[in-house]
């Protein structure tokens, strides 16, 4: 199997819808959460508008057939802060339902996002959205890619990510990076590491950082 690492010390730039049942599902609802040190919470959490989400060092966010985190609808600027764990066992860390605008990932040194699909995957176009993502943990994906950007097909969006000197993007299975249109940069002083390729730029057109 071909192996594709991008190592630190690089910066590049892209421009890239009669019968009723009832049922014990209780739907997730929008809303700012934290989980606190030494605990684990397994219900599926949504972020919208300006919300925050934060999980605590030595918490654990582990949600099972569904995404851990969902970004939804228009943000003016949704906040990720991990100094934990977030994990899907059998879904995506954090997924998109709807989204567009601004996104900003902090994942701390020494904390970890897993999953075994995507660890975080755009599903929209997010319009003219900014995504930052600042890594300096770990982020893994089984069996997919560890970010999958390919649905973001708005020409004038932004994502930025930087991944620090303590920073690990792996993807087990698949890319690591897979980029869609937009200014894209990734400036890197980690390990970015991928079982195809470390960055698959394919979406988009190279230019140079």
């Amino acid at each position: 199997m071909r192996s594709s690492v991008f190592r630190a010390g690089l910066c590049i730039t892209t421009a890239l819808g009669a019968l009723v049942t009832f049922s014990t599902f209780t739907p997730a609802y929008a809303a700012d959460f934290t989980v606190p040190a030494g605990t684990t919470d397994t219900d599926e959490k949504v972020l919208t508008g300006a919300e925050t989400g934060i999980v605590e060092s030595g918490g654990t966010l582990s949600v099972t057939g569904d995404p851990a985190i969902t970004w939804e609808g228009a943000s003016t600027g949704v906040t990720v802060d991990n100094y934990g764990t977030i994990e899907s066992p059998n879904d995506r860390a954090i997924d998109t339902d709807g989204a567009s605008g601004i996104f900003t990932l902090n994942n701390y040194a020494g904390a970890l996002i897993s999953a075994e699909s995507d660890a975080f995957r755009i599903d929209d176009p997010i319009g003219s959205g900014t995504v930052t993502i600042n890594n300096f943990g770990t982020i893994l994906s089984e069996d997919s890619q560890a970010f999958d950007f390919a649905s973001n097909t708005s020409d004038d969006s932004t994502l930025i990510i930087t991944n620090g000197a303590t920073g690990i993007i792996r993807a087990e299975d698949s890319d690591a990076i897979r980029t869609g249109l937009g200014t894209i940069t990734v400036d890197n002083s980690g390990l970015i590491k991928g079982a195809d390729r470390a960055i698959n730029i394919e979406d988009g057109d190279l230019e140079p950082s």
